[in-house]
């Protein structure tokens, strides 16, 4: 052979040695992601870890943990904790949990590195008695884990699945291999949604649509709702980031059913953007506040398109006019707790056009008359009153009598359980002075929770003690907020008092 033959065949074979390594492609573990998946959630392990700044305490913590549960695998479980590689599994590729419709099966899905270690791992455990021996079949290795969960593989996928009532892993066998069988274009990862989980840098990344909720929970939001409607196509990406000082969930809806979408579009129409006015009612140190701003009488239309929301109101036992009240809201409405965990109290107020819709609850009281004075409704002001009843448990809070205020006064409507919150006035700093004050203006929803303070009444009232973890992380924390600025996409921060530290690594150096 001449030398330029040995050099284009020494080419040629490199070529072919290039082109082979290009189709062990390790990415493509995902392909064995179900196509029919109702939730899944991409976690970038590698990323958290290395924000936390504490890569070994965590996980001495998880050895720990699992010794406690598994205690004749302590050396085991020593030698993946020294090596991580050990295990036979790529962890610093994005580890995937998945959910079925219904959340009947769920499952965790990760890249093999080296299936030999895995088996090692597998006859490890087998001699523990914590699984059943592996059997190799339909193009993968299966076992029975713990009892409840099965953990299939092949050279480049593991798959630990189970369902969710823990009964027969067995049965989940053909599934599992099927699975992994899987090629590219097809799976959850042939659609186009899988691209923003692949791509997002968050620690956290999930698609969760609403077929993943039972239909038992579901059965009461779209009763009256035509048939048309596809749960799986009513899906949301959610994101979740620690970053210096705070950590962000955000959540974007994707909305591919027409139905579903034609209905947020009228549910934003019936919403404005919040104006801001009841930030100057209440102290900076409110525990509790949420605000919106609605058009009653489009969401009482709105409403009234569900048959069986409409029958409620418009034919209610209770003689009171709903749509004269409904259509008496127009702008701003807010709820607030001042101190949520030392007292109930709390305070709902909103703007109204006028105080005629009042007129309705007097028509109540013929019927109140009729419970013998257990029940009683008392003017307060001219357009105020007290509603009283004897007994508390009947809503069950306790024993007792029980008092609700409402009326309106100055162009707002209130309803409380506490008249000082009625009559409060503020000496101090408001909640527009909190740093999150200036951004509620403008926002189709805000909530802002006062962590610190809460934090703070917690530990005096003891609720911490079974909850060793809450206890440091409310006293790291300053406040929550949720907010919602186009009515279809929500964010959540959840701020720590230090700004310039990771958020999981505050929380993890407790």
């Amino acid at each position: 052979m001449t030398d330029m033959n040995r050099n284009c065949f020494s080419l040629w074979i490199a070529g072919c040695l290039l082109l082979l390594a290009s189709c062990a492609d390790s990415g493509r573990y995902v392909d064995a992601l179900p196509d029919d998946a109702s939730a899944v959630m991409a976690v970038n392990l590698a990323q958290t870890l290395d924000k936390s700044g504490a890569e070994d305490k965590a996980a001495q913590s998880v050895a720990d943990a699992l010794k406690g549960e598994l205690p004749d695998a302590g050396g085991l479980i020593d030698r993946i904790v020294d090596d991580p590689s050990e295990s036979g599994l790529e962890l610093k590729d994005k580890v995937y949990v998945f959910a079925s419709s219904q959340g009947s099966v769920a499952g965790v899905l990760a890249r093999v590195s080296d299936s030999g270690k895995v088996d090692r791992l597998l006859e490890e455990l087998q001699k523990q008695q914590l699984c059943a021996e592996p059997v190799e079949s339909d193009g993968c290795v299966w076992t029975v884990v713990g009892g409840k969960a099965l953990a299939a593989y092949t050279d480049g996928a593991f798959l630990l699945v189970a369902e969710t009532d823990g009964r027969n892993p067995e049965g989940l066998q053909h599934r599992a291999s099927m699975w992994l069988r899987q090629k590219e274009g097809e799976g959850f990862a042939a659609c186009p949604d899988f691209a923003k989980l692949k791509d997002s840098g968050k620690d956290l990344a999930a698609i969760l649509s609403l077929d993943l909720l039972p239909r038992g929970y579901m059965a009461p939001l779209t009763m009256g709702v035509s048939a048309d409607l596809r749960l799986e196509d009513v899906k949301s990406f959610v994101t979740l980031n620690f970053e210096a000082g705070k950590a962000v969930l955000e959540a974007e809806a994707m909305v591919a059913d027409k139905l579903v979408g034609e209905l947020m579009d009228r549910q934003l129409e019936a919403t404005g953007p919040v104006q801001g006015s009841y930030l100057d009612l209440f102290p900076a140190n409110t525990g509790l506040w949420m605000a919106g701003n609605l058009d009653g009488a489009k969401v009482y239309s709105l409403l009234c398109e569900n048959p069986t929301v409409r029958q409620q109101l418009e034919n209610s036992m209770i003689p009171v006019d709903f749509r004269r009240i409904f259509h008496s809201i127009q702008g701003d409405m807010v709820f607030a707790m001042p101190d949520p965990l030392a007292s109930p109290g709390f305070i709902a107020c909103a703007d109204v056009t006028d105080s005629r819709f009042l007129q309705t609850f007097e028509e109540l009281r013929p019927l109140l008359a009729l419970t013998g004075g257990t029940m009683k409704l008392m003017n307060v002001g001219a357009d105020e009153y007290e509603f009283r009843m004897a007994d508390a448990s009947v809503l069950g809070s306790g024993t007792g009598a029980l008092s609700f205020w409402f009326g309106v006064r100055d162009g707002r409507f209130y309803f409380t359980n506490d008249l000082s919150l009625r009559d409060s006035r503020v000496s101090g700093l408001t909640l527009r002075d909190n740093k999150w004050g200036k951004e509620v203006k403008g926002k189709r929803f805000f909530m802002a929770v006062n962590l610190d303070a809460a934090g703070e009444a917690a530990g005096r009232s003891g609720m911490m003690r079974g909850l060793p973890f809450m206890g440091p992380a409310a006293r790291l924390s300053d406040y929550l907020t949720l907010e919602s600025a186009d009515g279809k996409s929500m964010r959540m921060e959840w701020v720590m008092k230090d700004s310039k530290e990771n958020a999981l690594k505050q929380l993890l150096s407790f």
